[in-house]
């Protein structure tokens, strides 16, 4: 247990040395994951976290500015964060922030009908009593 700590720790101090190859890329350390190890990889992917029972990863290739990387690079050092964990952040706060000014939207179009169909209500009513006020007239009229 002690010694994968150390090892995860020594990953961790050099996450700048994987992501610009210099660990990592020698062709002598690679091979082909199996398919058991695919599933392992897949499933912990997949594992809901508590702030989203429903959430699953899934792997996409989005190419991006490299200086947007490296501004992604330098604000994750800053919050502690790697980029792509921040990156999943933004896109998520910017989807959320979509989704809340829809429904702020769908909310006001919903109050404005409502006053809509007040007014009109109120209108039909001073309508009708407009008719009757005009209908009581012609019968007085028409009796005196």
């Amino acid at each position: 247990m002690e010694n994968t700590e150390i090892k995860l720790a020594e990953f961790y101090e050099n996450t700048d040395k994987w992501e610009n190859r210099e660990l990592g890329a020698d062709e002598e350390f690679a091979s082909l994951a199996s398919e058991a190890d695919d599933d392992e990889l897949m499933s912990l992917l997949n594992e809901p976290d508590d702030e989203n029972i429903d959430s699953k990863m899934q792997l996409i290739s989005i190419r991006l500015p490299q200086t947007l990387i490296a501004d992604l690079k330098n604000i994750g050092k800053a919050e502690d964060l790697g980029y792509q964990t921040l990156a999943r952040e933004v896109l998520k706060r910017f989807v959320d922030a979509e989704n809340r000014k829809k429904y702020n939207e769908a909310v006001y179009e919903r109050e404005r009908a409502m006053a809509d169909n007040r007014r009109l209500a109120e209108e039909l009513e001073a309508m009708k009593k407009r008719n009757a006020e005009l209908h009581a007239n012609e019968g007085n009229q028409q009796c005196g």
